[in-house]
């Protein structure tokens, strides 16, 4: 049995050699063949680049059908990706276009074709500027430049005869001409056109505001309504009305397009006894309103929102009735709103929503009722909610929840308390 061990040994080791010789000197030819990624891709209405990579160890080159979907590479002999130039699709429809990569294989003409579709471009009117707000009382002249993909009009233009348009064609790209005619009335007025596709619902709306024939005349005479319907002559601190409004108490008064106008009434906690007149949102330059802390009872001006660049209105700790005007919404500047414990009734108009700047909202101890506007909760700029110790009651709909500010909102102390009989469900 030894002498055979020791016989196979050699013959071993002659194998082995020969074997690891062998594997030395041996190739592996790797077979031919190309592939593709993909062989559909979506492009944007707009300029864009697109790729796909080519794994591929043959040469190959590239056919296309349309310029607007140009590949940037045409051929090649190894794996590459391929970037496609996407030109912008103006048209109101969808197109595609084929790329082709052409190979042979196995002596054969193979070819792989990627399809590019491309996005319609959408439907869009845009106005600039978007808005005019301090146009003269004495007309004005203005150019609007309108970019449409689509043939438009003015919808709603009739209703106003103090404006008229120059150019009357529509087209697709237009400088329209607006011709504002003096405005002899006191307090500004406002214009909502509204630019619409004739052939499809896309709008938009160019708002004009126009002053009116105010002067600070004006707004003494509307100071001295406030003065006369709260018991001026009461007040902690009184006006002299024999001298200039600029230095009558809490009154401030700048210079502006309309030559001097107050912008200012800071009133708080001055015992001020009566009704809000009506004749104080003749203030049209009013940007700040502090009546807070008095003994001011009867309604909200249903006109308040003629005051359209507030942006600060103070009317909390009061004895204020009736509802919340509809129309406040309207006050698209305001920053602070602040009607807390008063007596105001009926439900919260949504339209409070559409005030872009809006930071602080106080609303709480009223007697308001119905339910949370759900627009209201979505309101991206709100910081500071108030709203308990009303007479609210149904859910509190999802977009407060979902608000990055829920929680600095407090709600178990802001929103969910309510009066007695009253409250949220679950």
């Amino acid at each position: 049995m030894k002498t055979q061990t020791v016989f196979l040994w050699p013959l071993l080791f002659v194998l082995v050699i020969f074997g690891c010789k062998k594997d030395e000197n041996s190739t592996t030819e790797e077979e031919p063949n190309l592939s593709v990624t993909t062989h559909s891709i979506q492009a944007t209405s707009g300029v864009d680049t697109v790729s796909f990579k080519i794994y591929t160890n043959i040469d190959w080159n590239i056919t296309y059908t349309d310029e607007w979907c140009k590949p940037l590479t045409l051929e090649g002999d190894s794996v590459a990706v391929v970037e496609i130039a996407i030109a912008q699709n103006t048209a109101l429809e969808s197109r595609s276009s084929e790329i082709t990569v052409h190979y042979v294989l196995d002596s054969e003409n193979e070819q792989e074709v990627i399809t590019v579709t491309q996005e319609a471009e959408p439907l869009q009117v845009t106005l600039s500027p978007e808005s005019i707000d301090q146009i003269p009382n004495i007309g004005a002249t203005y150019e609007i430049k309108v970019s449409s993909n689509q043939p438009f009009e003015i919808v709603n233009l009739e209703e106003y005869d103090w404006i008229d348009r120059i150019s009357t064609y529509a087209m697709t790209d237009e400088t329209v001409i607006l011709e504002i005619q003096p405005n002899t009335g006191i307090n500004y007025r406002l214009a909502e056109l509204v630019f619409k596709q004739q052939e499809a619902d896309v709008a938009d709306t160019l708002f004009l505001y126009q002053f009116g024939v105010g002067s600070l005349e004006t707004d003494k005479q509307a100071l001295l309504a406030l003065y006369n319907a709260t018991g001026g002559t009461g007040w902690t601190e009184k006006w002299d009305t024999a001298k200039p409004v600029e230095e009558w108490y809490g009154v401030t008064v700048e210079e502006t397009v309309s030559g001097k106008r107050v912008t200012e009434l800071r009133l708080s906690d001055n015992n001020l006894i009566g009704t809000i007149p009506p004749e104080l949102t003749e203030l049209d330059y009013l940007r700040i309103l502090w009546l807070d802390r008095n003994q001011l009872s009867g309604p909200i001006p249903q006109n308040i929102a003629d005051c359209i660049y507030l942006e600060y209105l103070y009317l909390h700790e009061n004895a204020l009735t009736g509802g919340i005007p509809q129309n406040i919404g309207n006050l698209v500047k305001l920053n602070r709103l602040y009607l807390n414990d008063n007596q105001l009734e009926g439900e919260i108009p949504a339209s409070i929503s559409a005030m872009p700047y809006l930071y602080a909202l106080g609303l709480s101890d009223n007697n308001l009722t119905g339910g949370l506007p759900e627009s209201i909760g979505a309101m991206p700029s709100l910081r500071l909610l108030f709203v308990n110790g009303n007479r609210l009651t149904g859910e509190i709909p999802e977009t407060y929840k979902n608000n990055a500010y829920w929680l600095d909102w407090q709600p178990l102390v802001n929103i969910v308390p309510q009066q007695p009989g009253y409250g949220f469900t679950e």
